[in-house]
Order: structure tokens, then sequence, then C-alpha cells
């Protein structure tokens, strides 16, 4: 790809060229080539240590390669350094949930929902990796918290659904769903989401 020839010339000019490991990295992203990405969000930050884009990335790097504890780690730097960010709560949720430490999932989802209610797809992106891993109980808390948001109460409703349907509580689910349907029919908000993330 052309944009990444330029940037390995920029950086066999200026191999101390921050921007050009981060540039690397993007692209590497983007091709779904983690672990080359993952090398340049490193060297990056190693050489920009307080940027929280790039400390973000490398945690995000890490995370699609199932490093998960490599990954917390730095989500957990992050934390401390810039304690009201809800986002690397919600990442390190998710990752909690991927290593099956359930309480602290939830634990963690708590505190980013505190600092950002807002964050819909965030919550709904940790409900959605506790169910995968069958966390039920702790999916089902996930799931409550998107009730409070006007925007996400039908999947809040569908999803609630989804889990008493796995843990053999029909009735439960029957009434998620139509709950659910009475405030959106079509299923247009979970349509909308899933057309966000493409």
């Amino acid at each position: 790809e052309p944009a990444m020839a330029e940037v390995e010339q920029a950086l066999k000019a200026s191999p101390d060229y921050s921007v050009g490991y981060r540039i690397a990295a993007k692209i590497y992203s983007r091709q779904k080539k983690y672990r080359e990405a993952f090398e340049n969000f490193r060297v990056a930050a190693m050489m920009s240590p307080h940027d929280k884009g790039l400390r973000f990335n490398l945690a995000m790097a890490y995370y699609h390669l199932k490093e998960y504890e490599y990954a917390a780690k730095e989500y957990r730097k992050m934390i401390q350094n810039w304690p009201s960010d809800a986002k690397p709560y919600y990442e390190l949720a998710r990752i909690y949930a991927r290593q099956h430490k359930y309480p602290e999932a939830i634990e963690v989802l708590k505190k980013a929902v505190s600092l950002a209610p807002q964050h819909g797809k965030d919550i709904l992106e940790v409900g959605n990796a506790l169910m995968e891993e069958a966390a039920y109980p702790e999916a089902q808390q996930a799931y409550e918290m998107l009730l409070t948001l006007e925007k996400y109460q039908a999947i809040g409703h569908r999803k609630l659904g989804d889990v008493y349907e796995k843990m053999g509580e029909e009735d439960k689910a029957q009434e998620e769903l139509k709950k659910a349907n009475e405030i959106d029919p079509e299923n247009k908000a979970e349509k909308e989401l899933l057309e966000e993330k493409r």
C-alpha cells in the first residue's frame, strides 16, 4: 500500500519518529494485522509514554491478540493517569469478562457508568462479552444498566430476554421481548448500532 511505503521511508530517514510508528500501526490495524500493529504501537508508546491515545491503541492491539493480561495492565495504567476518563474502565471490564473475572468486571463497569452513564454502546459490549462467556447473572446486571438510557431500552430488554432464555426462565424471557417490541417493534435501535460498527 502506498501510504505504508511512505511511512517506511520516513522511518528509515528518522527512526526516532514516533508518529511514523503510530501511522504504521493504524494501517496494520485496518488490515487486521494485529501483531504488526502491536509492535508499532509498542515502539510509539515507548517514545511517547504520556500519550493517552497511543496507550489506548496499544491496549486494543493486546486485546485483539487475546493477550488480556497485558491489555488489562495498560488500561490500569490509563486509569491511574487519567482517572476521570470512563473509556479505560469500560475496556477493562470487557477484559475481565474475557478472563472470567466476573465480579471485577461488574465492579469496574459500575465505576465506568458512574463516570459516563450515557455510553450505552460500551455497556452493551461488556454485557455481550459476559454473555459470550456464559456469565449470565453478570450479563443480566450489565444489560439492566442499559434500561436507564432511553436510546438503549429496547436493546436492553431484548438482551435481558436472551439472558433469561439461556437461564431457562422462559416466562421472563417472553416478558422482556414483549417490552422490547412495545418500545421498538422494528428493532431500529439495534440495526442502527450495527450500522455504526461497520
